[in-house]
C-alpha cells in the first residue's frame, strides 16, 4: 500500500470522529496535533501550545517522503469532505452567540427605554412636562415650570392665606375703613356730641348750641342772672313758673276748653223782663269768671246794644268787679254766650251778681224760672224767681 492511500483513510477516520463530539474538532493535517496511537483528536481548546504542530508519529514505516519531524501545512484545507467543518466556519471557532432581549427572550425585540426600564415608555423618569429625564418640574400650585405666582396669596405666598379686605388691605381686619358703626366703608359718623349717628342734640347747652357754655340759672332761666326769680307765682295761671319767686305781674288766666262750668239754672218756664235786672250766685270754684250763658233774646227788633256788670255780694250794693259792653241777638229761647275779656277774680263759697242792662226794651226778652229753681241765689224780680243762667270759672285769680 502506498503513502496517499493512508492518507486517505486518515481524513476518513477524522470526519467520523468529528460526528461523534459535540464540541469542534480538527481534522488530521490541518493544524491540530492528532493521537499517533489512536488517532483520536484532541479538542480545540486543548492546549493551545499544540496547536499547529506534530509530534513524533508511528507512520508504520512510511514516513520518508512526508519529511518526518517537520510542520504540517499551515494552508486550511477548503475541502468540506475532508474536515467536516461547517460551511463559513473557521478552524478553531464555536458556533455563533444567540441575542437574548432584555426580558430574556432569544432572539426577542424587547428594549430598554430611557430610564432604564425594559420596554417601559420613558413616562417612568418623565418630567412634567414629560420629558424623560427632564428638569421641569411642578411650583407650589402645582403649574408645571411655574413660578408659584398663580395660588399666590396678596402677599405672594402661594398658597397663604392671606386675602384683601373690604378696605383693599392685603390681610387686613376691614377697619381701617369701616364708619363707626363698624361697617366697611358705610356711611355712619359721628355728630358734634361725638355720638353715631347722631343728630347732635345730646350735648346742646340750653341755647341749642352742640357742646356749648350756656345754662340754665336758679330761676329756670337761661343764661340767665339767677335770683331773685321773676315771673307769675299763681299756681292756677296757664303761665305758673314754680321757680319764681317774684310775680312780675304776666300771669295769664286763660280758661281751659272755656273754663269750668260752676253755676247753673236752665229751667224756665216764663218770659218778661226790663231794662235793668240781675241774678247772683254762690262760686264753687276759686279762680277767674270767664264766661257768663243768659236765656235772653234782643228788647227790641233787631239786636240790641247792652252791658254786663258784676259785683261783690248779692245784688248791686257791692263792690263793682268789672263791666263789659255787649251785644243782645235777636234770638228766642237760646243761651247767649258772652266771654270775659278780662277774667273776674272769684273766691269760692262767696257770692257775686251780674248784671245785664238796656237802653231800650219793647219786648219782653229775658227767660225766667217762675218759682225757686236756684239754691244759691235769687233774680232780681223776687227771691223766688231766677233768670235762666250758667257761669264758667277757670282756675286762675290774677295777682
Amino acid at each position: 500500500m502506498s503513502r496517499p492511500s493512508l492518507a486517505f483513510v486518515g481524513v476518513v477516520v477524522s470526519v467520523a470522529i468529528t460526528a461523534c463530539f459535540s464540541e469542534p474538532v480538527v481534522p488530521l493535517g490541518s493544524g491540530s496535533t492528532g493521537d499517533a496511537s489512536t488517532g483520536a483528536p484532541i479538542p480545540a481548546e486543548s492546549d493551545s501550545s499544540n496547536v499547529g504542530t506534530t509530534g513524533p508519529v508511528d507512520d508504520g514505516g512510511m514516513s520518508g517522503s512526508a519529511g518526518e519531524g517537520s510542520s504540517t501545512t499551515d494552508e486550511p484545507n477548503t475541502d468540506e469532505t475532508s474536515t467536516g467543518e461547517p460551511e463559513g466556519t473557521s478552524s478553531g471557532e464555536t458556533t455563533d452567540a444567540v441575542q437574548v432581549d432584555c426580558e430574556g427572550t432569544p432572539e426577542g425585540d424587547a428594549v430598554e427605554d430611557d430610564c432604564g426600564v425594559c420596554n417601559g415608555d420613558g413616562s417612568s423618569c418623565a418630567d412634567c412636562e414629560g420629558v424623560p429625564n427632564g428638569d421641569a418640574v411642578e411650583d407650589e400650585c402645582g403649574v408645571c415650570n411655574g413660578d408659584g405666582s398663580s395660588c399666590a396669596d396678596c402677599d405672594g405666598v402661594p398658597n397663604g392665606g392671606a386675602v384683601i379686605d373690604a378696605c383693599g388691605v392685603c390681610g387686613g381686619d376691614d377697619s381701617s375703613c369701616a364708619d363707626c358703626d363698624g361697617v366697611p366703608n358705610g356711611d355712619a359718623v359721628e355728630d358734634e356730641c361725638g355720638v353715631c349717628n347722631g343728630d347732635g342734640t345730646s350735648c346742646l347747652d340750653c341755647a341749642g348750641v352742640p357742646n356749648g357754655d350756656a345754662v340754665v340759672d336758679a330761676c329756670g332761666v337761661c343764661n340767665g342772672l339767677g335770683a331773685p326769680c321773676w315771673g307769675c307765682t299763681t299756681p292756677s295761671a296757664s303761665n305758673f313758673d314754680p321757680l319764681a319767686t317774684v310775680n312780675d305781674g304776666t300771669c295769664v288766666c286763660e280758661p281751659v276748653n272755656g273754663g269750668i262750668s260752676d253755676q247753673v239754672n236752665v229751667q224756665s218756664n216764663a218770659g218778661s223782663g226790663s231794662t235793668d235786672q240781675w241774678q247772683s250766685f254762690t262760686v264753687g270754684l276759686s279762680g277767674g269768671l270767664t264766661l257768663v250763658d243768659l236765656g235772653v233774646g234782643s228788647p227790641v227788633n233787631g239786636d240790641s246794644p247792652g252791658e254786663l256788670r258784676f259785683y261783690a255780694g248779692e245784688g248791686i250794693g257791692g263792690i263793682e268787679l268789672g263791666s263789659q259792653d255787649v251785644i243782645f241777638a235777636d234770638v228766642f229761647n237760646t243761651m247767649q254766650e258772652f266771654e270775659l275779656d278780662e277774667p273776674i277774680p272769684m273766691t269760692a263759697g262767696e257770692v257775686y251778681t251780674v248784671r245785664f242792662t238796656v237802653p231800650n226794651i219793647t219786648v219782653g226778652w229775658v227767660d225766667i224760672a217762675n218759682f225757686d229753681a236756684y239754691d244759691g241765689g235769687r233774680g232780681s224780680f223776687s227771691p223766688n224767681i231766677d233768670f235762666v243762667f250758667r257761669t264758667y270759672v277757670s282756675q286762675c285769680i290774677p295777682e
